[in-house]
């Protein structure tokens, strides 16, 4: 993930400790929850009432006494006997199905991030995310990985003044984390997330858009960065979300042009997976501008008789400012015939340009480029072998 610099310092409420001796100490109150609920389970339904009201008063004496290990990393995980592996694993899950069973006025304090167990979780479910977004948790199991994001929902849906912890980097953690499995949640989640802090996250993520804008020199040619994560997360978000769309463009889409700029001077630099994901974050950001340009000319007049609006005119002109020189054959550019070949953009702005219900005038640099990508494509041989030899017959 690229280490953006934090306006403030951020350290671990827990200190330096061994997470296996806490892990050790919390699987005695774990197996106390264990029997409970296998006790419990047969209950005639008479009893059921009387069931539920005990489990919620343990419920909360469990959260005023959880004590929630650091979620360890890959390398400490070796230094785990494959026993402490399992507890730890069921620690984990015991502290998260114990956070989704409050009720909510419950739940609202308990996620307050000043108090004991409600900064444990947050920390314990930001490590989660991180390594999740790099790659495979160390530790981790289908049942507890969907219990995570089912709480991390509950936390931004419910959770006491979620402003005072979140971030772009969890943001966009969860996001490309989950995005293959919950997207329709995560739709539901930004809108939440915006919702709740909007003002914490624009400022965040236009943060990270202007040190994207002032440092992707040093960031690309940073071997320690990984620009991978946070480009693809942020291509998930804008698929999911527009809030994040005009962030990303604002100041006349200057951000775009550093991504055009940087991806032509260092692509020999970066590697493939590199490539592809600066490619198709701006792809994904000018289909998304389309299509809002599309949207909001429709009803405004009949086509061709149409005054271009505010969406319309952000499109047109960020196009013509990032495409002209290429359309007008001025000279060559590695990025935009890239975009061409390793994206659908040609293919989406075909079918854009035949439904645009606008002004005509208004789509004719587009159609300059669809043209001279129809000029570009390559001429389909037909050969025959004679003898020894291939001979094309064209």
């Amino acid at each position: 993930m690229i280490c953006v610099p934090s306006p403030t310092g951020h350290e671990t409420r827990h200190g330096s400790y061994n997470p296996s001796t806490l892990i050790r100490k919390q699987q005695k109150r774990g197996r106390k929850w264990r029997l409970f609920l296998t006790a419990t389970s047969p209950l005639p339904a008479f009893q059921i009432s009387i069931a539920i009201a005990v489990l919620i008063l343990i419920l909360k004496s469990f959260v005023e006494q959880l004590e929630i290990p650091p979620f360890p990393s890959p390398n400490y995980l070796s230094f785990l006997l494959p026993e402490e592996i399992v507890d730890a694993i069921y620690v984990y899950e015991y502290a998260v199905t114990t956070f989704l069973q409050l009720d909510k006025d419950e739940f609202i304090i308990a996620s307050n991030i000043t108090t004991h167990q409600g900064g444990q979780m947050i920390e314990f479910l930001s490590a989660y995310v991180n390594q999740r977004t790099n790659g495979t948790p160390s530790l981790s199991s289908a049942d507890l990985d969907e219990k995570i994001f089912r709480l991390i929902f509950r936390f931004i849906s419910e959770g006491r003044e979620i402003s005072n912890w979140i971030d772009w980097r969890f943001v966009v953690g969860v996001t490309s984390s989950w995005y293959e499995s919950y997207q329709s949640e995560l739709s539901a989640l930004l809108v939440r997330v915006w919702r709740r802090a909007k003002s914490k996250m624009n400022q965040e993520f236009s943060r990270l858009r202007d040190y994207f804008i002032q440092s992707f020199e040093s960031i690309l040619l940073d071997d320690a960065n990984d620009i991978i994560p946070a480009l693809t997360g942020l291509r998930y978000i804008v698929t999911l979300n527009h809030e994040i769309t005009d962030i990303l463009i604002d100041g006349d889409g200057e951000f775009l042009s550093v991504l055009h700029d940087h991806y032509v001077a260092y692509r020999a630099h970066l590697n493939e997976l590199e490539r592809e994901a600066i490619l198709y974050l701006f792809y994904t950001v000018m289909v998304s501008l389309a299509y809002r340009a599309s949207e909001s000319s429709m009803g405004y007049s009949k086509k061709g008789k149409g005054v271009a609006n505010s969406a319309e005119n952000l499109f047109f002109r960020l196009f013509d400012k990032l495409f002209g020189e290429y359309i007008r054959g001025t000279q060559s550019d590695a990025f935009i015939e890239d975009i061409n070949k390793e994206t659908p953009f040609g293919e989406i702005m075909t079918e854009w340009t035949a439904e645009w219900k606008g002004a005509d005038e208004a789509v004719e640099g587009l159609l300059l480029y669809l043209d001279r990508l129809k000029l570009e494509e390559p001429i389909h041989e037909e050969a025959e072998t004679i003898g020894n030899v291939k001979v094309c017959n064209v």
